[in-house]
């Protein structure tokens, strides 16, 4: 790894960059640590203060954690949540380590109950799919998603065969023809509850991350999500495009 001193790219950014490349391409194995601080700045020929900043950029990233007294070690992976206006679990990561697939747990139509109307501005005894599942990154549950759609934009949705194997954001665009013109997700840590523990095997009062997420197609709110996703395996990260 060169630094190029005349770049406009700040020195921190370069080396944080650097390293992040080799962590990927595997020179780091999981919990080796990095060299020192002081290695570091003479490897380099920089400041001790560059390379604190440049180390501080790849916790935030959650690539390293540093072990007070025994120094910066690489951490083990975190599955990252990329969220954007079609953001779905059916895509693969940003760095491309993992792909997520579902287990279809539950379909069924259901009129509302008054959170959910609220949350959809929906008129009473309107009708709503109720759908839920369990995401998986390989063989370990990762989150449960329940799903609420307005059943009459998508008429026959639960005849379909590839709901537990594509994305819904796909079945939206595809095959109904759903415009998506809004997007909004709020997030919320709680603790799980005993069921839904016992759906994503963690223990019951494991913290988790709750992602209420509500997409509009014109001025119409087309679906209601609720995702608890496992905070000791996942970050969010988020993408403004």
């Amino acid at each position: 790894m060169l630094l190029d001193k005349n770049s406009p790219i700040p020195l921190y950014h370069q080396l944080a960059e650097g390293l992040k490349r080799e962590i990927e391409d595997g020179e780091w194995a999981t919990n080796e640590i990095l060299p020192s601080e002081t290695d570091l700045c003479e490897q380099y020929k920089i400041s001790r203060g560059t390379v604190r900043q440049a180390i501080s950029e790849l916790i935030k990233s959650g690539l390293v954690s540093r072990n007070q007294g025994k120094g910066t070690f690489v951490a083990e992976s975190r599955l990252v949540w990329p969220v954007s206006s079609f953001y779905c679990f059916d895509n693969e990561t940003e760095n491309d380590r993992s792909k997520f697939n579902r287990k279809l747990i539950e379909k069924k139509i259901i009129i509302p109950d008054e959170s959910i109307r609220k949350n959809m501005d929906l008129e009473k005894k309107v009708k709503v799919y109720k759908i839920v599942s369990v995401v998986f990154s390989g063989q370990e549950a990762v989150a449960l998603e329940v799903s609420y759609l307005i059943e009459k934009l998508f008429p026959n949705l639960l005849k379909k065969q590839n709901l537990n194997k594509i994305a819904p954001y796909e079945i939206f665009m595809k095959e109904y023809k759903i415009k998506i013109t809004r997007v909004r997700e709020s997030f919320k840590p709680i603790v799980i509850s005993k069921s839904d523990s016992e759906k994503l095997n963690i223990p019951s009062n494991s913290l988790v991350l709750l992602v209420n997420r509500k997409a509009w197609t014109n001025n119409v709110i087309f679906e209601f999500r609720m995702s608890t996703v496992r905070s000791d395996i996942s970050q969010y990260t988020v993408e403004l495009l």
